[in-house]
């Protein structure tokens, strides 16, 4: 899921929109964004990212506007901190990030 995340953020950065309509994956982007290797890590985490962009929020707040407008919990921050399987995801995703900031910042120093 981890991995679907991220690259859900690089595709986001890109210019890149993702939905899924009755169960399909379908995207919205330049011609030049999806590369054929882009396309390929897209189809390694596909089933990752139908279930991110298919999961209702079931907070309170999304759940009171009604099912045609309820909003996925991946956009809800709401929805997201009352799943221990998110806040797993989300504790997960800060220490690969602190890892990663640790990592630039000594190559930063080496040069």
């Amino acid at each position: 899921m981890i991995v679907a995340l991220r690259l859900f953020g690089e595709l986001r950065a890109q210019g890149v929109g993702l939905s899924v309509k009755d169960g399909e994956l379908t995207y919205d982007a330049p011609r030049s964004a999806l590369t054929p290797a882009l396309r390929h890590r897209v189809l390694c985490v596909k089933a990752d990212l139908v279930r991110l962009f298919s999961e209702l929020c079931p907070c309170p707040e999304c759940a009171s506007v009604g099912e045609s407008r309820r909003v996925i919990r991946l956009f809800c921050a709401s929805g997201l901190d009352a799943d221990p399987e998110w806040e797993a995801l989300r504790r997960e995703l800060d220490a690969m990030d602190d890892a990663e900031e640790r990592a630039a910042i000594q190559a930063e120093g080496e040069l």
